[in-house]
């Protein structure tokens, strides 16, 4: 199977041009752009060798941000002759083979207000709330595991510091230490790995928590205090994260079917084979993911679990 995709500096599929592909036995191709990184006008796709696929055009370099994607069957080829809000702003861009046969999980559904409200759960009586619901979206290829996919759930979060005992002129407290309150705007995210435990079962665990805090006077206590809750919920998190195993466990048993290696899609599941008016879609990394269960035939799948986890491509 392989996804092939070009992509053009001018409108209507002229200028100067690059082509990638993504070929047998690939998931991924992750590929940087250079010299045509912000000058991408138009892109066209095509998809053989039993393969359908996805081609995302990203506007940030790391495989993130706003994309335009492109949804090609086998047989086809889609493009945009000008990707309209997205012209000269694509830096990067994800090449997917996908599977005849698949089924899906939308995290969205499944994890945020079950995760929003464990963080509720944790953070009562702490001088700490959520900012906004729960954000999540794929992680592709980061720098501390360039080799993997990930799937992310971040929560923005502000600190309240109680500064009063700092608000002090030649040693005289000027303000009671309750009217003096500083907002720190935060976030943590956990980068999630997925994976088989069995043929019939995902596996979802936390691979890597990731802490900010904006700059100020007691960032660095806010970060150590914050960063060591956001670490030491982990522990819960994976057990919650075993719920997606029961779903899965209950997929495969309706279906009687097994489970290749899953995957991650950014933004929602695109339709394949696509109508005519929907040959691509654009969207924004942040508004969701989906992760992808293979559907495999027993034999297929023991040959899949023999292979390397998940085979994974990336350019320049």
């Amino acid at each position: 199977m392989t996804v092939i995709t070009t992509l053009f500096e001018h409108q209507g599929f002229g200028g100067a041009a690059n082509t990638f592909s993504a070929g047998r036995g690939t998931r991924y191709r992750g590929v940087r752009l250079g010299g045509l990184a912000n000058e991408v006008t138009s892109f066209r796709a095509s998809a053989t060798e039993g393969s359908d696929g996805n081609v995302y055009g990203f506007t940030h370099r790391d495989f993130d941000g706003r994309f335009a994607c492109l949804n090609v069957p086998e047989g086809w080829t889609s493009w945009y002759s000008d990707v309209g809000p997205l012209n000269d702003d694509i830096e990067s861009a994800l090449l997917v083979n996908r599977d005849k046969e698949e089924t899906s999980l939308d995290p969205v559904f499944w994890l945020a207000d079950a995760f929003a409200t464990q963080l509720d759960a944790m953070l009562a009586g702490q001088p700490v709330r959520r900012d906004g619901d729960p954000v999540i979206s794929g992680v592709f290829f980061p720098a501390y595991d360039p080799e993997r996919v990930f799937l992310r759930i971040q929560q923005n979060l502000v600190v309240e510091v109680d500064v009063g005992s700092q608000a002090e002129v030649l040693g005289v407290q000027v303000l009671p230490s309750d009217l003096i309150i500083d907002d720190y705007h935060s976030s943590i995210a956990y980068d999630i790995f997925l994976d088989l435990a069995s043929l019939r079962r995902l596996r979802a665990e936390v691979h890597w928590v990731t802490t900010w805090v904006e700059g100020g006077m007691f960032t660095d206590q806010v970060f150590e205090q914050l960063h060591a809750q956001a670490t030491g919920a982990v522990g819960t998190l994976n057990q919650a994260l075993a719920a997606l195993g029961d779903l899965s466990e209950a997929i495969a048993i309706i279906r009687r079917r097994f489970f290749g290696q899953p995957y991650v899609l950014p933004g929602s599941l695109p339709n394949m084979p696509p109508p005519s008016s929907n040959f691509g879609v654009i969207g924004d990394s942040n508004e969701g993911a989906t992760i992808v269960l293979p559907l495999r035939s027993f034999l297929s799948d023991v040959a899949d679990l023999a292979a390397v986890p998940a085979a994974l491509g990336r350019g320049p």
